[in-house]
Protein backbone atom coordinates (compact mmCIF):
# COMPACT_ATOMS: atom_id res chain seq x y z
CA UNK A 1 0.00 0.00 0.00
CA UNK A 2 1.20 3.90 -0.70
CA UNK A 3 1.57 5.55 2.76
CA UNK A 4 0.09 9.29 2.04
CA UNK A 5 2.88 11.80 4.04
CA UNK A 6 2.34 14.85 4.91
CA UNK A 7 4.31 18.06 3.00
CA UNK A 8 6.19 19.94 5.18
CA UNK A 9 6.91 23.66 4.57
CA UNK A 10 9.29 25.26 6.82
CA UNK A 11 8.92 29.27 5.91
CA UNK A 12 12.00 31.17 7.65
CA UNK A 13 12.91 34.66 7.74
CA UNK A 14 16.07 36.65 8.12
CA UNK A 15 16.42 38.77 11.34
CA UNK A 16 12.61 38.11 12.53
CA UNK A 17 12.46 38.53 16.30
CA UNK A 18 10.16 36.57 18.23
CA UNK A 19 8.30 38.89 19.66
CA UNK A 20 6.84 40.14 16.03
CA UNK A 21 4.73 36.86 15.80
CA UNK A 22 1.41 38.33 16.96
CA UNK A 23 -2.00 39.32 15.72
CA UNK A 24 -0.47 43.23 14.60
CA UNK A 25 2.47 42.59 13.15
CA UNK A 26 2.18 39.21 11.55
CA UNK A 27 -1.58 38.65 11.38
CA UNK A 28 -1.21 35.76 8.27
CA UNK A 29 0.98 33.52 9.98
CA UNK A 30 -0.76 34.08 13.16
CA UNK A 31 -4.13 33.04 11.62
CA UNK A 32 -2.55 30.23 9.89
CA UNK A 33 -0.75 28.91 13.50
CA UNK A 34 -4.48 28.97 14.94
CA UNK A 35 -6.20 27.56 12.31
CA UNK A 36 -4.32 24.25 11.25
CA UNK A 37 -2.46 21.72 12.81
CA UNK A 38 1.31 23.58 12.99
CA UNK A 39 3.44 22.71 15.65
CA UNK A 40 4.16 25.33 17.90
CA UNK A 41 7.54 25.15 20.13
CA UNK A 42 6.48 27.37 23.46
CA UNK A 43 10.90 27.22 23.55
CA UNK A 44 12.04 27.60 20.50
CA UNK A 45 15.91 29.09 20.50
CA UNK A 46 18.17 29.53 16.99
CA UNK A 47 21.33 27.61 16.57
CA UNK A 48 23.09 30.96 15.90
CA UNK A 49 23.56 34.39 15.69
CA UNK A 50 25.08 34.26 11.98
CA UNK A 51 22.54 33.23 9.38
CA UNK A 52 24.83 30.25 8.36
CA UNK A 53 25.01 28.99 11.69
CA UNK A 54 21.08 29.01 12.37
CA UNK A 55 20.13 27.69 8.80
CA UNK A 56 23.03 24.65 9.44
CA UNK A 57 21.21 23.81 12.93
CA UNK A 58 18.09 23.96 11.45
CA UNK A 59 18.78 21.41 8.30
CA UNK A 60 21.24 19.17 9.98
CA UNK A 61 19.76 19.26 13.61
CA UNK A 62 22.98 20.51 15.32
CA UNK A 63 24.29 22.98 17.26
CA UNK A 64 25.22 25.84 14.93
CA UNK A 65 28.23 25.84 16.44
CA UNK A 66 29.50 22.53 14.71
CA UNK A 67 29.29 24.47 11.38
CA UNK A 68 33.29 24.40 11.30
CA UNK A 69 33.38 20.18 11.45
CA UNK A 70 31.18 20.19 8.42
CA UNK A 71 32.05 23.01 6.40
CA UNK A 72 35.16 21.82 4.86
CA UNK A 73 33.63 18.40 4.06
CA UNK A 74 30.72 18.12 1.49
CA UNK A 75 28.49 15.93 4.39
CA UNK A 76 24.97 16.36 3.26
CA UNK A 77 22.46 16.99 5.41
CA UNK A 78 21.02 14.00 7.23
CA UNK A 79 17.46 14.45 8.40
CA UNK A 80 16.93 15.59 4.82
CA UNK A 81 18.58 12.30 3.59
CA UNK A 82 16.25 10.25 6.16
CA UNK A 83 13.13 12.44 4.08
CA UNK A 84 14.63 11.32 0.68
CA UNK A 85 14.26 7.67 1.80
CA UNK A 86 10.56 8.52 2.26
CA UNK A 87 9.83 9.65 -0.72
CA UNK A 88 10.24 13.01 -0.13
CA UNK A 89 11.05 15.88 -2.94
CA UNK A 90 13.32 18.51 -1.26
CA UNK A 91 13.44 21.80 -2.72
CA UNK A 92 15.03 25.01 -0.94
CA UNK A 93 13.48 28.36 -2.45
CA UNK A 94 16.25 31.15 -0.94
CA UNK A 95 15.85 35.10 -1.17
CA UNK A 96 18.46 35.14 1.77
CA UNK A 97 22.13 35.06 1.57
CA UNK A 98 23.54 31.42 2.15
CA UNK A 99 26.70 31.84 0.14
CA UNK A 100 29.34 30.80 3.09
CA UNK A 101 31.60 28.17 3.43
CA UNK A 102 29.55 24.49 3.44
CA UNK A 103 26.93 26.46 1.20
CA UNK A 104 27.32 23.60 -1.58
CA UNK A 105 27.20 20.68 0.71
CA UNK A 106 23.99 21.90 1.95
CA UNK A 107 22.89 23.04 -1.43
CA UNK A 108 23.80 19.18 -2.87
CA UNK A 109 21.01 18.11 0.18
CA UNK A 110 18.10 19.28 -1.91
CA UNK A 111 16.91 17.86 -5.16
CA UNK A 112 15.99 21.74 -6.14
CA UNK A 113 17.91 24.98 -4.61
CA UNK A 114 16.64 28.03 -5.97
CA UNK A 115 18.46 31.01 -5.55
CA UNK A 116 17.09 34.47 -5.50
CA UNK A 117 19.67 36.49 -3.75
CA UNK A 118 20.72 38.49 -6.24
CA UNK A 119 17.60 40.11 -6.64
CA UNK A 120 16.01 43.01 -4.73
CA UNK A 121 14.58 41.77 -1.10
CA UNK A 122 10.93 42.25 -2.33
CA UNK A 123 11.22 40.86 -5.53
CA UNK A 124 13.39 37.77 -4.15
CA UNK A 125 10.89 37.22 -1.26
CA UNK A 126 7.80 36.85 -4.11
CA UNK A 127 10.08 35.13 -6.25
CA UNK A 128 10.22 32.45 -3.57
CA UNK A 129 6.53 32.47 -2.93
CA UNK A 130 5.72 31.59 -6.76
CA UNK A 131 8.08 29.03 -6.93
CA UNK A 132 6.68 27.43 -4.41
CA UNK A 133 3.21 27.38 -5.30
CA UNK A 134 4.53 26.29 -8.96
CA UNK A 135 6.35 23.09 -7.02
CA UNK A 136 3.27 22.13 -5.10
CA UNK A 137 0.83 22.84 -8.15
CA UNK A 138 3.61 20.45 -11.05
CA UNK A 139 3.34 17.99 -8.34
CA UNK A 140 -0.44 18.13 -7.88
CA UNK A 141 -1.12 17.69 -11.70
CA UNK A 142 0.54 14.31 -12.19
CA UNK A 143 -1.13 11.43 -11.63
CA UNK A 144 -1.83 10.20 -7.76
CA UNK A 145 0.65 7.35 -8.25
CA UNK A 146 3.67 9.80 -9.19
CA UNK A 147 3.39 12.29 -6.51
CA UNK A 148 5.95 12.69 -3.87
CA UNK A 149 5.21 14.71 -0.91
CA UNK A 150 7.60 18.16 -0.93
CA UNK A 151 9.63 19.03 1.78
CA UNK A 152 9.74 22.90 1.04
CA UNK A 153 12.20 25.27 2.74
CA UNK A 154 11.35 28.84 2.05
CA UNK A 155 13.94 31.41 3.22
CA UNK A 156 12.51 35.36 3.04
CA UNK A 157 15.61 38.35 2.97
CA UNK A 158 12.55 41.21 3.31
CA UNK A 159 13.28 41.30 7.02
CA UNK A 160 17.44 41.53 6.93
CA UNK A 161 18.73 45.57 6.98
CA UNK A 162 17.88 47.68 5.63
CA UNK A 163 14.07 45.91 6.34
CA UNK A 164 12.68 46.50 2.39
CA UNK A 165 8.85 46.20 1.62
CA UNK A 166 6.35 47.14 -0.73
CA UNK A 167 4.14 50.38 -0.63
CA UNK A 168 0.76 48.14 0.06
CA UNK A 169 3.16 47.36 3.39
CA UNK A 170 3.45 50.99 4.73
CA UNK A 171 1.09 50.21 8.03
CA UNK A 172 3.72 51.83 10.72
CA UNK A 173 4.73 55.61 10.63
CA UNK A 174 6.57 57.18 10.50
CA UNK A 175 9.13 55.45 9.68
CA UNK A 176 12.77 55.88 7.95
CA UNK A 177 14.64 55.71 4.48
CA UNK A 178 16.09 52.71 3.10
CA UNK A 179 19.31 54.40 3.30
CA UNK A 180 19.13 54.69 7.44
CA UNK A 181 22.15 53.81 9.32
CA UNK A 182 21.53 50.65 11.75
CA UNK A 183 22.10 52.67 14.66
CA UNK A 184 19.59 54.88 16.54
CA UNK A 185 20.75 58.05 17.21
CA UNK A 186 17.68 59.64 18.79
CA UNK A 187 14.15 58.18 19.82
CA UNK A 188 12.53 59.67 16.78
CA UNK A 189 15.03 57.94 14.26
CA UNK A 190 14.83 55.13 16.61
CA UNK A 191 11.18 54.83 16.24
CA UNK A 192 11.56 55.23 12.52
CA UNK A 193 13.69 52.51 12.16
CA UNK A 194 12.00 50.09 14.49
CA UNK A 195 8.29 50.71 12.25
CA UNK A 196 10.19 50.26 9.26
CA UNK A 197 11.49 47.11 10.57
CA UNK A 198 7.71 46.14 11.37
CA UNK A 199 6.45 47.12 8.21
CA UNK A 200 9.09 44.61 6.58
CA UNK A 201 7.88 42.12 8.59
CA UNK A 202 4.26 43.03 7.24
CA UNK A 203 5.29 42.63 3.99
CA UNK A 204 7.25 39.05 4.62
CA UNK A 205 4.22 37.68 6.84
CA UNK A 206 1.52 38.26 3.53
CA UNK A 207 4.26 36.33 1.46
CA UNK A 208 4.09 33.49 3.93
Amino acid sequence: TTVQRPDIVIAMAESLRGDQFNAQNMPQMQQIAETTPCLRSLHHYSGGHQTWEGTFSLLYALGGWQHDTFRDKPIPAEPLSMLHKLGYKSVALVSSNLHHIGYDAMAKSFDVMEDFNHLDAVEGDRRATDRALAQIAARDALPPEQRQPLLLVVFYNGTHYPFVFGKEHETFSPFCGKDAAPMGRDDDYRLGLWNRYRNSVRGVDAEM
